[in-house]
């Protein structure tokens, strides 16, 4: 029986690796106003690899025009623009939620630690106030009283104060807890606040540290002249 072999050849395939997108912060350098929008002039510094680069712009207004967008710059060349809306830092606003939540918890366990002590303190209030009485029927002499009010003094102050301090501690911990409450609701409150990001793939020929123009116009922008009119009489 002649046995068959059977080759299997297997076909290399390539795969293109997706490119990294690297983020850059811009600044204005200069805006046209016109009678019905403006035109924005960002700066970046950039830093590209040698080949593809993936590059993004963010927060920027979300009345841009897409179709007035421009690059400018030296030693690359531009593949593609693109752009999307952006909802204001969705995955970072959901983070720092969880981090002021984190903390407000850890402040609320910290206030039943002081309520705690403060209940403990009152009871010891109660305590010395109850047997502050001296001596009973027996009387106590002049040595054995002065001794006996120092204790008592004492013990009621540093009882006293540590009231006040529990009760002070626990305040500011209510206001800070205030306050985180209040920075949760304003990020909630912000979810559907949006900006526009945009996105360009540049080539280049070696590895380049320089600068980039970004140039968009934005509507909803505008200026109206006015008159002043002067009479000498």
């Amino acid at each position: 029986m002649r046995l068959l072999l059977i080759v299997l050849l297997v076909v290399p395939f390539w795969v293109n690796a997706q490119t990294d997108t690297k983020e850059f912060s811009s600044k204005i350098e200069k805006v046209t106003i016109f009678l019905k929008g403006a035109e924005i002039h960002r700066k970046a510094s950039i830093n590209l690899n040698k080949g593809k680069n993936k590059i993004a712009f963010t927060g920027l207004s979300p009345l841009l025009n897409p179709s007035t967008i421009q690059l400018k710059g030296v030693d690359f060349t531009i593949l593609s623009i693109s752009n999307k809306t952006d909802f204001l830092g969705e995955k970072e606003r959901s983070e720092e939620v969880q981090k002021l939540e984190n903390q407000q918890k850890e402040i609320v366990q910290q206030i039943k630690v002081e309520n705690k002590n403060l209940t403990i303190l009152k009871r010891e209030l109660e305590v010395l106030m109850a047997n502050k009485s001296i001596g009973g029927n027996s009387g106590v002499t002049a040595e054995g009283l002065q001794k006996a009010m120092d204790y008592f003094g004492q013990k009621l102050r540093k009882i006293e104060n540590a009231i006040l301090e529990s009760e002070q501690k626990a305040a500011n911990l209510e206001e800070n807890s205030e306050n985180i409450n209040s920075q949760i609701d304003e990020l909630i409150s912000n979810k559907d606040e949006k900006t526009m990001r945009i996105e360009a793939v540049l080539q280049t020929e070696s590895a380049l540290k320089g600068e980039i123009e970004l140039q968009y116009i934005v509507s909803e922008v505008g200026w109206f002249p006015s008159k002043f009119l002067y009479t000498e009489f």
